[in-house]
């Protein structure tokens, strides 16, 4: 039993500070950026070993947009005086971030087919375009954010499963449970403006 927490502290460690960041998401705490970015490192080495090399590449970039948020946030507060407000996605944007969330898709889906090993490149480019696309979102407090983690982390739960990485499904499951809390939470402050 030792050896195992031995072999797995890093994903361990991960899980943890995923789940840390998941909190303060749902708080709409600013800090949930620099818990994503320590999360989005430790989890760049988990994915490489892996062969998740879609979900290693989107790592990269919750790395980066975690910066990008948190600038965004705090201008925000500093300019306006008062926290970014949690917003509805309009039709134009769902349009626009269909089309891209689809080209997404495709592109990483054809760089893992023809130039990876990568053992699940549908399911691993599908989950990867909709977390780009709802994280995007998240920097924006869009509330619909939420749905589309949703459906990103309940397909991630069964890849991660076939994978044999337990703890990662797990944390995945947490995912999607808070996921449909955070919509619940970010709706009723919706709803009461």
């Amino acid at each position: 039993m030792i050896n195992w927490f031995i072999d797995n502290w890093l994903e361990l460690f991960g899980v943890a500070v995923t789940i840390a960041y998941l909190f303060l998401s749902i708080r709409q705490s600013i800090w949930l950026w620099p818990l994503g970015a320590l999360s989005s490192a430790i989890y760049i080495a988990i994915y490489f070993v892996n062969k998740f090399y879609a979900d290693m590449g989107l790592q990269t970039y919750y790395l980066i947009i975690s910066i990008y948020g948190f600038v965004a946030w705090l201008v925000h507060k500093n300019r306006e005086g008062k926290e970014l407000a949690v917003c509805r996605t309009t039709i134009k944007q769902w349009l626009a971030l269909g089309v891209i969330t689809a080209a997404i898709w495709g592109a990483l889906y054809w760089i893992l087919s023809e130039f990876t090993d990568s053992p699940v490149p549908v399911g691993d480019s599908f989950t990867t375009a909709l977390a780009i696309t709802a994280t995007w979102m998240l920097t924006r407090k869009m509330i619909e954010q939420w749905l589309v983690f949703i459906v990103a982390d309940a397909v991630s739960v069964a890849l991660y499963f076939t994978r044999s990485m337990p703890l990662t499904a797990s944390l995945y499951i947490i995912y999607t449970t808070m996921a449909v809390v955070g919509f619940y939470k970010w709706r009723k402050e919706l709803i009461q403006r």
